[in-house]
């Protein structure tokens, strides 16, 4: 519909309000027109002139909000469309995509302060809808920050759940299982499944046996597995050294017997 058209219809169907608000309509449908215009075209300085005359009329305009966050992330400036987002967010939480873009901003070394805030995004976001590839980015972020490690470990595996092929996503599994005592019993249970697919991998058994040399209940399976890498590898002073220590803690007094 032309321009002038549609500024005719609005004007015919606010009249009948008092002058003021009428003709605040019409300029902020003015605006929004210009604005749109401008963003099809890639003239975001413009665009960003056109939003910002339309937020002085209407400050809680959600599109005016969000398109201006959008024209000022195209030009570079990330403080501005981070501030616009924010005011956007406060207005309209429920909407996934924005929660995802403001964590995908903040989620940059210079705002390294802000982790929390990208962290929180991303929860409200997977909240409203599931996104694998933003639960990947939440995982990686908890693993990051290091507070919560529980909460980082549950977020692996409901994506390997979704994906349990997927090498890269395992591999950061392991490694999360590896840094915290407390996954013990799941660390194991991974390494004795990487043993179990390739026996002659030698990193991977010397792994699975120290962990279950930290299991009281599995320092016999520990001894057991160190003994035979003995057997294979009999110059190997460490892996002799491992099996010695693990032979005293798993039966000290029948060893110095």
């Amino acid at each position: 519909m032309p321009q002038k058209l549609l500024l005719i219809l609005l004007y015919l169907t606010l009249s009948s309000q008092p002058a003021m608000a009428a003709s605040d309509k019409l300029e902020e449908a003015f605006h929004l027109s210009q604005s749109r215009v401008h963003m099809k075209a890639g003239d975001y300085p413009a665009a960003i002139a056109a939003y910002a005359k339309l937020l002085e009329i209407n400050p809680d305009s959600q599109e005016a909000l969000k398109g201006i966050a959008i024209a000022y992330e195209k030009l570079g400036d990330i403080d501005a469309a981070i501030q616009r987002n924010d005011q956007y967010l406060q207005l309209n939480p429920d909407d996934a995509k924005a929660l995802y873009k403001q964590a995908e901003l903040l989620n940059r070394p210079e705002y390294a302060g802000r982790l929390d805030d990208a962290i929180r995004y991303l929860q409200m976001g997977l909240e409203l809808e599931e996104d694998t590839r933003q639960r990947m980015k939440y995982a990686r972020l908890l693993t990051a920050r290091g507070s919560d490690p529980e909460l980082a470990v549950e977020q692996y595996e409901i994506l390997l759940a979704q994906m349990e092929e997927n090498p890269t996503l395992r591999r950061e599994y392991r490694d999360l299982l590896l840094s915290d005592p407390r996954f013990l019993d799941k660390a194991i249970i991974e390494y004795e499944a990487l043993v179990a697919e390739d026996k002659t991998n030698l990193p991977n058994r010397l792994q699975l046996a120290s962990l279950l040399g930290q299991s009281e209940a599995r320092r016999q399976d520990a001894t057991t597995l160190y003994a035979s890498m003995v057997k294979e590898q009999p110059a190997d002073v460490e892996i002799r050294h491992a099996y010695a220590w693990s032979r005293s803690a798993s039966s000290p007094a029948s060893n110095l017997a």
